[in-house]
């Protein structure tokens, strides 16, 4: 038990990354929380994403991760240039704008820092060429499970028609959810026909 709990403690964060790297492709884009004046929603992935970013600052506090060297300047500037653009906006420009929403500003920005501060978490994951390995290796299984998805979302219909009585009784597709438009990002399955574009992940990344 104490072995177990020890390499919990000591591989939590790249626990995480891992997590975050099936699941992030694997799991459907169902709502959770609106954000008014637009059809973007915050879903179950942007709470699991707070969640391992939580730890990782955890760590960092306690000095058992390191920021990545050098590197992290380049994003802090970017970061902070978004940021007085983002202030500005909301104070000069935006008053004067008749479909301008502040808390959408914001949470727009938010996203652009959700996206690249995974580069610090998982990089400070990575301590040896076994951890490039595993990451590697589950990446691989990531890609093929929806690369099968994507044969069933593509050939779903042929098997309807070589056994029909059993599709009469269990009717069943590879659903996409797909955030194109608004009706669509309300997370509703859809069956694609033969010739519909294929979305085999569903983080929207087309095979």
């Amino acid at each position: 038990m104490g072995k177990l709990w020890n390499f919990f403690k000591n591989n939590l964060l790249k626990i995480g990354v891992s997590f975050l790297l099936v699941f992030i492709a694997w799991y459907p884009k169902l709502p959770s929380i609106n954000i008014p004046h637009t059809w973007v929603y915050i879903r179950l992935e942007d709470f699991s994403i707070l969640f391992v970013v939580i730890i990782w600052f955890l760590e960092l506090i306690l000095r058992r991760v390191k920021l990545a060297p050098k590197i992290w300047m380049t994003f802090a500037f970017y970061w902070g240039i978004g940021l007085i653009s983002l202030v500005l906006s909301l104070i000069f420009i935006g008053p004067h704008l008749a479909n301008f929403f502040p808390s959408v500003a914001v949470l727009y920005y938010i996203r652009h820092i959700e996206y690249l501060i995974l580069f610090f978490v998982a990089f400070s994951t990575i301590k040896s060429t076994k951890d490039i390995r595993d990451y590697m290796v589950i990446l691989f299984v990531t890609v093929l499970g929806f690369s099968l998805y994507a044969f069933g979302q593509r050939f779903y219909l042929d098997a309807w028609a070589a056994f029909p009585k059993f599709f009469e009784r269990f009717p069943y597709c590879f659903p996409s959810f797909q955030t194109g438009n608004e009706e669509f990002a309300k997370g509703i399955p859809l069956c694609l026909p033969k010739d519909g574009r294929i979305t085999s992940t569903f983080a929207g990344i087309m095979t």
